[in-house]
């Protein structure tokens, strides 16, 4: 029997028009689309016998375009538990990030636990408020997973699909019976409220959590209106009771039982045609590609699902894996300062600072433009420390863009959106990861002084570090010191930075010295401007004052 709802006064009927009018959809040989969009969600069309009132969703589903372009899919396969919640709050955060329009939850999941559903619902109400959400049962929804499909703003099923079947058990059977009476009464609690947000008859939805309810069908006598209803909400009301041929019909009463959908001791579980009937279903589609049609779906819809590549990338932005990586990043970066030439420790570090942003790329949590700013600012920073003496504009620009541009990246704005936190999810997240890269950032600069200060001293590992010279800078070399056989003209090899202190070699020798009014950069020739006792004055060859 189908569902139906009579339009009761060219008032509804105006109302059933303008939905219309608010979105079309293509109808397909492979996709059944509903003939109006819910704004007032009527359930079916009239039937003979009698009919349905509408019913009156407290949510409205956001619009969305006449053509939508950016749609997501987030899997919901397998057994949901702790990581399948990690991996949707991931992708949620994802789909923000990439402006979705609409978010498409792929189901096809036995159930679960129930605080791992109660996380993925809260991120449903309240992360994506503003989206647009379907649920798509590819093949089965049950226990936790329809939790999950009655949150979403419209529910679309395949030909073989199911959902329901959500009572509380425990991986031994039942649970014990208080424990037991206090999650069915939570449980019957949230389903009611998915129930009301989104016009779905809240006595089915109780019966795929309870055991102890029984649903009817029943009929007004005198208005013909239907009704899906509780048997221990109507008993007093009917005629007659369908278990009790033997007690004469009442006929005062103004309600008759047409039918028993759910007896007590069973559980709800829905087939396409039932979710049709009862109202729960917003459309059919047999595949992605019809889902595509009734959506208006014009660009490939992204899914995100857990590939090898989606999980590297997750792993690499986590909170604890970023602050590694800056560590690491400054750690190299440091030795590669200190030791001359082109190094396995300059490699380390680009490696690292590579992982660090195009990780958070592929994973859609960072724009191109956030990643131009923040490099524009490492090279003025580069050229501001190697090239040019002194801190001066290109530093402090440089440092402000590489401020900027890693504060938007951690912030995972959509695009055309202004990167700053958004929602509680997305401020979590941003906190997180500015607190690893904080501890990653000190965590290195404490490393590098440890370094400078004690790998002189361990054998081999001062190799190093270019720190041989014995003599304090202040004090006058002693006169059997080789500064002392050092003349000015002498010529010699810069081996670390002169910004204007570095190291040159001079034959065997590695000496202080101090460039004379700029930065030389390592590897230059340089000449000995004069010896002052305790270090070297010097200038590139060739360059005059």
């Amino acid at each position: 029997m189908r569902i139906s709802a009579l339009l009761l006064g060219a008032g509804i009927a105006l109302s059933a028009v303008g939905a219309l009018a608010q979105e079309s959809r293509p109808a397909t040989a492979s996709a059944t689309a509903p003939e109006s969009e819910p704004g007032v969600r009527e359930v079916a069309k009239p039937m003979e016998g009698g009919w349905f009132a509408a019913l009156k969703p407290t949510r409205q589903p956001p619009p969305l375009p006449t053509e939508v372009t950016k749609a997501v899919v987030i899997p919901i396969h397998g057994e949901i538990d702790s990581s399948l919640y990690d991996a949707v709050r991931r992708k949620v955060i994802r789909a923000h990030a990439q402006g979705a329009q609409l978010v498409i939850f792929d189901m096809d999941t036995p159930g679960g636990a129930v605080d791992a559903a109660q996380k993925i619902v809260s991120l449903i109400q309240t992360e994506l408020a503003n989206v647009r959400t379907v649920a798509f049962v590819d093949s089965e929804a049950m226990s936790a997973g329809a939790w999950i499909t009655l949150y979403c703003d419209q529910i679309v099923m395949t030909s073989f699909a199911k959902f329901g079947d959500a009572a509380p058990v425990t991986l031994g059977g039942e649970l014990p019976e208080t424990m037991k009476a206090k999650l069915v009464s939570f449980l019957r609690g949230e389903f009611r409220i998915a129930a009301e947000q989104h016009g779905y008859p809240q006595a089915l939805v109780e019966g795929m959590v309870d055991r102890n309810v029984e649903v009817w069908l029943v009929q007004n006598v005198h208005t013909g209106e239907k009704r899906y209803v509780l048997r221990d909400e109507y008993a007093k009301d009917v005629q007659f009771l369908p278990d009790r041929p033997d007690l004469p019909v009442q006929a005062d009463k103004p309600w008759k039982v047409l039918r028993v959908i759910l007896l007590k001791g069973e559980l709800l579980t829905v087939t396409r045609t039932e979710a049709q009937e009862y109202g729960f279903l917003y459309a059919a589609a047999d595949d992605m590609t019809a889902l595509r049609k009734l959506y208006n779906i014009t660009h490939e819809p992204e899914i995100l699902a857990d590939t090898w590549s989606e999980r590297v990338a997750a792993f690499l932005t986590s909170p604890a894996i970023t602050g590694v990586l800056v560590l690491l990043m400054l750690f190299f970066g440091y030795i590669e300062i200190q030791h001359p030439g082109v190094t396995l420790p300059g490699v380390i570090a680009v490696a690292c600072l590579v992982m660090l942003l195009a990780s958070r790329y592929v994973a859609g949590l960072a724009q191109v433009w956030e990643i131009v700013v923040f490099f524009i600012g490492l090279v003025l920073v580069i050229v501001e420390v190697f090239i040019t003496p002194g801190f001066g504009v290109a530093g402090i620009i440089g440092g402000i863009l590489c401020l900027v541009g890693l504060l938007a990246m951690l912030m995972a704005a959509g695009p055309g959106e202004l990167p700053y936190p958004h929602s509680k999810l997305m401020m979590e997240n941003f906190l997180s990861s500015l607190f690893a890269v904080a501890v990653g950032f000190l965590g290195g600069v404490a490393l590098c002084i440890l370094t400078a200060r004690y790998l002189p001293k361990v054998p081999v590992a001062n190799r190093l570090m270019l720190s041989e010279l014995k003599t304090a800078p202040d004090s006058p070399a002693s006169e059997k010191s080789a500064l002392r056989k050092i003349a000015p003209g002498d010529e010699g090899i810069v081996e670390a930075l002169c910004r204007p202190v570095g190291i040159a070699r001079f034959g065997e020798n590695l000496m202080d010295v101090v460039a004379e009014g700029e930065y030389i950069p390592r590897g230059t020739r340089i000449v000995v401007l004069r010896n002052e006792g305790n270090r070297l004055i010097v200038r590139p060859v060739g360059r005059t004052a």
